[in-house]
């Protein structure tokens, strides 16, 4: 006589081999989405940064715009440095003299672009950034200015010396328009500089700003160093 036995199906055998499936699946999915991720991942030329620099805090459109410009330079093959460094003085004065998308008066622009960063805050944090706050206050942020157009001039200059070692210099005469604002007579401000920079293992880096007055063009230029 045959006895037919019925097979017990044991629930913990099942739920095991759920998870287990469930595991497998969500392991799949995220190596398909991680691979992805990786082929959609943006080239160099659209994101913020590059070998040397980082853009900037809330960048403008013509920021964004000689960013692309200095890192596809610095992607050529043969780079050219005086082209390099003529974006490098545009991008920093771009960053340096826009206001209307600076928080504060600590919020320096353009130290990205400083051989020594920290002694160029501290010295135009004093003379030329600290009435960001007042005029915030007073006009607003939209109405600080903004820097539209920058055209400069940049050549190769005499080697440049620092503690003894002598690097590659570049010199940039830079002119800039602001856009229009209320309330603020934006002629009054700072419209064109002089900048000398240094070739420091491929990173070209300022050295000295001279930020010529309008109010008062005889009395020559400040020069920070």
């Amino acid at each position: 006589m045959n006895i037919k036995r019925k097979q017990k199906i044991f629930l913990p055998n099942v739920i095991l081999l759920i998870t287990g499936l469930i595991v497998i699946t969500f392991s799949v999915i995220g190596i398909l989405l991680l691979s992805f991720e990786k082929t959609q991942a943006p080239t160099v030329l659209n994101s913020q940064s590059n070998e040397f620099y980082v853009i900037g805090k809330d960048p403008t459109a013509i920021q964004k715009e000689k960013f692309t410009e200095l890192t596809k330079q610095l992607n050529e093959k043969e780079v050219n440095y005086v082209t390099v460094s003529d974006l490098v003085a545009q991008s920093f004065v771009i960053d340096f003299f826009n206001w209307s998308n600076k928080d504060a008066a600590y919020d320096v622009g353009g130290l990205q672009y400083m051989f020594d960063p920290s002694t160029f805050n501290k010295v135009a944090h004093f003379d030329y950034y600290q009435k960001v706050d007042v005029f915030k206050e007073a006009y607003g942020s939209a109405n600080l200015p903004t820097v539209k157009s920058v055209v400069s001039k940049t050549d190769s200059a005499d080697d440049y010396e620092i503690e003894g070692q002598m690097y590659k210099a570049y010199s940039s005469t830079v002119k800039w328009d602001y856009a229009a604002a209320n309330g603020i007579d934006i002629s009054k401000f700072v419209s064109e500089c002089e900048l000398l920079m240094i070739n420091v293992d491929g990173k070209i880096v300022i050295v000295e700003v001279s930020m010529m007055d309008n109010q008062s063009v005889n009395n020559g230029a400040k020069q920070y160093e």
